[in-house]
């Protein structure tokens, strides 16, 4: 190999470097945050529960957000991860409850992953569950 060619690949290599390492991610393009964000969707008649799960900046922050519509009026909503209680509430009377947990405020968010499963109990009876993907 010439020397010329050496110190072409040499420099080819060095600035394809600098372009990976100074292009940003998608996770921080988005508000400059590294977030990862998993769901979980799951149906029970007609009602309907989604589990939203933030991770943000590698765990310095995380939060949780459960919406559940179509419930029966007054049911207490008590929602898990695995066998961890997150919380409970009360299904109002528009069929609605809602469950907004966020560790910058001091609530207990446990760390979760892919395959965490989420479990809905409606008055002690778990009615639906599903897995984070």
């Amino acid at each position: 190999m010439s020397r010329q060619t050496f110190l072409t690949s040499l420099t080819l290599g060095i600035l394809t470097a600098a372009l990976l390492l100074a292009a940003p991610s998608s996770a921080q393009a988005q508000g400059g945050n590294n977030r990862i964000r998993l769901t979980a969707t799951m149906f029970s008649g007609a009602m309907k529960g989604v589990a939203k799960y933030d991770n943000i900046n590698n765990n310095a922050r995380r939060k949780f957000q459960f919406e559940l519509e179509k419930g029966p009026a007054g049911s207490v909503v008590a929602v898990f991860a695995g066998t961890t209680l997150l919380g409970t509430t009360t299904v109002n009377g528009l069929g609605t409850a809602k469950i907004d947990l966020d560790s910058k405020l001091g609530h207990n968010v446990p760390v979760m992953t892919t395959e965490t499963l989420i479990r809905v109990k409606l008055n002690g009876v778990q009615v639906m569950a599903a897995r984070l993907r």
